[in-house]
């Protein structure tokens, strides 16, 4: 903002200089010389009419940004005055004056009138705002009388597609309109693009989505696409989108495509994108021109097929900005070479491509729940896994950098309340608690604090911490916050064993601070909550020990590292007595007791392993030994009793409460808690606390791809698919993923689905990705095939595959969260409506989506997004996608050569010859129709990128001949 009003304020001085300083026609004169600010008094085509419209538009939207003090909005609005007086008049409406290109003459040019009325409707406004009531009425009229509506006189009919003209569609025989075949136009492209209508939603019809946009578009494709070889070079190699330039016969540096014009109407398609998301809904003759235009079959009108059109064009311009070029833009592109050409630097050209990527940003935040990829087929069972897949990971994280950085500032709101290092769990209202539990949620609970931190901490390390904007959670912001979380746990310590007065549920009782087992802490006393809870909570102490751990591992200060360490051993310790590890404790959810909870023990082995680790790093070799001999002794199989068979899954899944318990009238047997979310965080959390190993176990249970979790997936998709309506709409609708919750008699705010645990669902299929990528190891056989029955028949035990499943869960997930949000996450999401619920900021909802996030980051950087190795989507291009099963799963290098060369010789020639043919045939299936060469994108991508099918060919010849000649080399079959 800085920088815009140090330019304007320069702009501003500059208008009033030409409107004060010289005795000139200020309004036709289009150049000027910038050294004196004299007018340009060489051979000029004069006048132009488009200049004061644009300068006081220009102007009017420098008033209502935000940005200047009253008194300069008078100053604006004195020489804004003097250009919109002159264009009201009739006279100038209608003088004959230049085109936008300044070579031909009109008294009706669409691009002039569009402005024209564009910048009275505009002044109309601020007239209003001035309180200067006369002139609001004069430009309203002069817009809405003497301009009417620019587009009546522009529309050439053209059997079925009427497209939209630079010069009136009757033009005068002899004019220089019809002598230069102006009807076909890229100032018509610029003109709706800067009309001010397009985009505007609020009639319920879009202009750039409608039939007439699209006919201009189609008319316009053929035209350009036949006057610029590059154009038809571009399609036939595969190359994204179409190059538009001025007219068909442009004499100008030869008659080329436009940098700016091209950019334009990607503006122009993102503008239809926002329509769309403003609720524009098409009608079948708009979709019949669209689909013609586009060139796509499968376009749907919905915004991200007009997200998808805007990037191809995008990529081709793209596409032609050399390395060499620098990113300097110029004003044209070669029509034969696509290389850049004249004059480098042309400011218009940056204007126009920036004013596209601008457009872009909106539309995509406007259309978010349109944009998302549809997912795979499903075919619902009753009961059934109603989980949707999509076709491989996403180019983008399921929630973009804009996103991300609003969550971090909600999240990081929730942290250091005035300034005592605790955090609350949420500020918002509780409507599910009812009249239970005055304060609702703004308390600290030692478990939220600590998983909260550790997200802090991990994300201050990950590029999740300072995409976006602003709100970064830097290394220095994260340190500075846990050093004040580690005053507030010094502070909870120091009251270990004091006395304390709390209820129990019937009466007041008068006991003592147990700072392990204590879940909730008042901020503003800085005492254990004493209400009636349920009390005695055993994963506090290990949780809040592992933050400690991260920070001590990754602090460099020898003094603050013993610091975090002797706090971390004041919970340790108490964990190596092994009491706390057959005692009753509140499960999760504070709601049941047991003595054998799968998320309590495994966050207490968790915490000995990484703390014997830790304690052998401090000199510590006594509490290594003691702290592993407990968890090996004591928590030897946290899994024993928690393992549970189910027929349809054809095997067991993991259970949060001991399989022991069922039937025994237990609180878990009556809230029926075999089926649980806390078993996915349980999951998720042992693998993040052990750093990605299986803490300590070779027990194949522990990996994040083992059968047993792949069941549990299978088994909860399909309980929380029949528990929640939502899930099976979302799945009806094509919406990928699917909605977790806590269990499955849930009475809590009537038991729905929750951000958290969903969130943890994505992390545990990016662990699964960071694993099959480490480790090497695949899912294969009856583990591939339990994988394949929780997340769909596509599923091929690739790191990818489950990084795509996680994108699925996060695209459901972020379909719930709506614009009015403002990416505030909640607690809940209501299983009939769909809508956030409860627990407005819920800093754990925050922590795990975050985390979730984190997870993916670590997966892509690992390689574990990357696409089949180019070599087998060369071959695939050519034998289809099911090429593997075809040939057979062993030997299948020499399988698909020898179906790929017939009867060809064994020879590198034979190669050569059917991976052309493959090329060719798939180069033929996207030659441009009739219609233009526009090609689509097939994707919303946050990166413009170019594809390059002959590199692809290339890289397959060079491994099919190394294989060819290793194999000759050793006379193997």
């Amino acid at each position: 903002q800085d920088v815009v009003q140090e330019k304007f304020k320069a702009y501003v001085d500059w208008v009033e200089k030409l409107h004060t300083e010289h005795n000139v026609d200020v309004y036709g004169e289009p150049i000027w010389n910038i050294q004196n600010g004299s007018v340009f008094t060489g051979g000029w085509c004069r006048p132009q009419t488009d200049g004061p419209p644009l300068r006081a538009w220009t102007l009017i939207r420098y008033a209502g940004g935000g940005f200047i003090s009253p008194e300069e909005e008078s100053r604006i609005w004195k020489l804004v005055k003097l250009d919109l007086d002159w264009v009201a008049k009739k006279e100038n409406v209608n003088l004959e004056g230049c085109d936008m290109w300044e070579e031909t003459r009109s008294t009706n040019f669409l691009w002039n009138r569009v402005v024209m009325r564009g910048a009275l409707e505009a002044g109309a406004f601020l007239a209003d705002r001035m309180g200067d009531s006369d002139r609001a009425q004069r430009y309203r009229y002069a817009s809405e009388t003497i301009i009417g509506d620019p587009l009546q006189d522009h529309i050439e009919e053209s059997g079925h597609w009427n497209y939209f003209t630079e010069c009136p569609a009757k033009q005068q025989q002899g004019s220089s309109c019809e002598k230069y075949e102006k009807s076909i136009d890229g100032a018509v492209i610029l003109a709706l693009v800067h009309s001010g209508i397009a985009g505007d939603a609020s009639s319920g019809a879009g202009m750039a989505a409608s039939k007439a946009v699209a006919s201009t578009i189609l008319v316009y494709n053929e035209a350009f696409c036949g006057a610029y070889s590059i154009n038809s070079q571009d399609s036939t190699t595969g190359i994204p989108g179409v190059l538009y330039g001025r007219y068909l016969k442009d004499a100008y540096g030869g008659g080329n495509p436009w940098v700016l014009i091209t950019a334009a109407l990607a503006n122009l398609l993102y503008l239809a994108a926002q329509e769309v998301a403003k609720g524009v809904s098409l009608p079948e003759d708009a979709l019949t021109a669209w689909r013609t235009a586009l060139q796509a079959e499968d376009f749907r009108g919905r915004a991200n097929d007009f997200l998808a059109a805007g990037d191809s064009v995008l990529a081709r311009l793209r596409h032609h900005i050399d390395a060499l070029d620098d990113w300097h833009l110029y004003e044209q592109l070669s029509k034969y070479t696509g290389k850049q050409y004249n004059a480098k630097d042309l400011t218009w050209s940056y204007a126009e491509v920036l004013s596209a990527l601008k457009v872009r940003e909106s539309a995509l935040a406007l259309s978010r729940a349109q944009m998302r990829p549809l997912g795979l087929p499903v075919e619902m069972t009753d009961p059934g896994n109603c989980f949707v897949p999509i076709s491989g990971p996403l180019a983008y994280a399921p929630f973009d950098d804009d996103a991300i950085a609003k969550m971090r500032k909600h999240f990081m709101a929730n942290l250091n309340i005035n300034g005592t290092g605790a955090m609350t769990a949420s500020p918002g209202e509780v409507p599910a608690l009812k009249d239970c539990c005055p304060g609702g949620y703004n308390y600290s609970w030692v478990r939220d604090g600590a998983l909260s931190m550790l997200s802090l901490l991990s994300m201050s390390r990950s590029p999740v911490g300072t995409v976006g904007r602003d709100n970064h959670a830097s290394q220095e912001v994260a340190d500075k916050m846990f050093a004040t979380y580690m005053t507030w746990v010094k502070h909870q310590i120091s009251l270990n064993g004091t006395s304390f007065q709390y209820n129990d549920g019937q009466k007041t009782v008068e006991g003592v601070v147990d700072s392990h087992r204590e879940p909730k802490w008042n901020v503003a006393t800085g005492l254990p909550y004493t209400p009636s809870w349920c009390r005695r909570q055993s994963d506090g102490a290990p949780l809040r020990a592992q933050a400690l751990m991260a920070y001590v591992a990754l602090q460099t200060n020898e003094t603050l590292r013993k610091e975090a360490w002797e706090l971390a051993l004041f919970d340790l310790d108490w964990i190596a007595t092994a009491a706390p590890i057959h005692e009753e404790t509140c499960d999760l959810w504070e709601e049941t007791e047991d003595k054998e909870f799968l998320w309590n023990r495994f966050a207490m082995r968790a915490a000995l392993v990484q703390g014997a680790q830790m304690a052998l790093e401090m000199g510590d070799s006594d509490r290594h030994d003691h702290f592993l001999t407990v968890a090996g002794d004591e928590l030897e199989e946290p899994l024993l009793d928690h393992m549970k068979f189910n027929a349809t899954a054809a095997g067991s899944f993991m259970t949060e409460c001991p399989v022991s318990s069922e039937g025994t009238g237990s609180s878990c047997d009556q809230y029926k808690k075999d089926i649980d979310g806390a078993v996915i965080l349980a999951l998720v959390h042992r693998y993040r606390f052990s750093g990605g190993t299986t803490g300590g176990t070779d027990d194949s249970l522990y990996t994040p791809i083992a059968t047993s979790v792949a069941r549990t997936v299978e088994v909860y998709n399909s309980a929380f698919c029949n528990q929640y309506p939502i899930n099976t709409a979302d799945t009806k609708e094509g919406i990928p993923g699917v909605l977790y919750g806590r269990y499955l008699k849930d009475q809590y705010g009537g038991g729905n689905p929750w951000q958290l645990i969903t969130a943890s669902l994505a992390s545990l299929l990016y662990q699964a990705a960071q694993y099959v990528k480490a480790s090497g190891i695949n899912p294969e056989g009856t583990t591939k095939l339990a994988w394949q029955a929780a997340l769909g028949p596509q599923f091929q035990g690739h790191a990818r595959d489950f990084v795509s499943a996680g994108d699925a869960v996060l695209l459901r997930l972020r379909h719930h969260i709506k614009e009015e949000d403002d990416m505030h996450l909640y607690e809940q999401i209501d299983k009939t409506s769909g809508e956030q619920y409860n627990a407005k900021d819920l800093t754990w909802s925050y922590a795990e989506v975050l985390l979730a996030l984190q997870e993916r980051d670590t997966a892509v950087s690992l390689g574990a997004a990357e696409p089949i190795p180019p070599v087998e989507k060369a071959v695939e291009d050519v034998l289809g996608p099911d090429w593997k099963d075809e040939v057979g799963s062993q030997n299948w290098s020499l399988f698909f050569i020898g179906i790929l060369l017939g009867g060809c010789f064994f020879s590198v020639y034979g190669i050569y010859t059917a991976c052309k043919k493959g090329f060719k045939a798939q180069q033929a299936r996207r030659r441009p129709k009739k219609y233009g060469c526009l090609n689509r994108v097939n994707a919303v991508k946050p990166e413009l990128r170019t594809y390059t099918k002959e590199g692809l060919g290339t890289k397959a010849l060079e491994v099919l001949d190394q294989k060819v000649r290793h194999h000759s080399a050793h006379s193997e079959p």
